[in-house]
């Protein structure tokens, strides 16, 4: 019963999931370039980019945990 709700709370979470995995890849492709010095700006709005995404990121995962356990209960 357990991976049932597991599986809808990852079904139900899957579009948000997406676009964080392509800030972190964002993220990690401009730090390799950061290492030229030439990126410093790049790697700093990269950091901006990722914890500001993290943050909403974790937001809508709590509130889409809240209506998930509203719909359990």
């Amino acid at each position: 019963m357990a991976s049932f709700y597991l599986i809808l709370f990852t079904s139900f979470t899957f579009p948000f999931h997406f676009p964080f995995i392509l800030i972190i890849l964002l993220h990690f492709l401009l730090s390799l370039l950061s290492f030229l010095h030439f990126f410093s700006f790049l790697f700093f709005l990269s950091h901006v980019i990722s914890f500001c995404f993290l943050f909403s990121f974790i937001i809508i995962n709590v509130i889409s945990s809240y209506f998930l356990f509203l719909l359990i209960y």
